[in-house]
């Protein structure tokens, strides 16, 4: 099991506010990896199920462009901790209601 570390926002300085709040929202995962072949990604964005960016250790995509996390070689990721913000926090969204009379 991997283990989960809170660490503060500004340490991934390069990492757009958007995304770290979905990722406190528990919609994107972050991971902190090491990549076989890939010394300078630190860290794994999952934003869906098949979809990931790889990021550098100050939170900036390695690529423009999210990689199919297939196409990685899953015996040369090394998944360290899994990783939240101990200072973002999650908005508190209220769905409208349809209300009938």
């Amino acid at each position: 099991m991997v283990s989960t570390i809170p660490i503060s926002k500004d340490k991934l300085n390069k990492l757009p506010d958007d995304v770290s709040s979905l990722i406190s929202m528990g919609r994107y995962t972050l991971y902190r990896v090491e990549i076989s072949g890939k010394p300078d990604v630190a860290y794994l964005l999952r934003i869906n199920a098949t979809k990931v960016f790889l990021l550098k250790s100050d939170g900036e995509p390695v690529d423009g462009e999210p990689v199919d996390f297939e196409n990685l070689e899953n015996d040369k990721i090394n998944i360290k901790e899994k990783i939240v913000f101990n200072d973002v926090f999650a908005p508190i969204i209220v769905r409208n209601l349809s209300l009938k009379s």
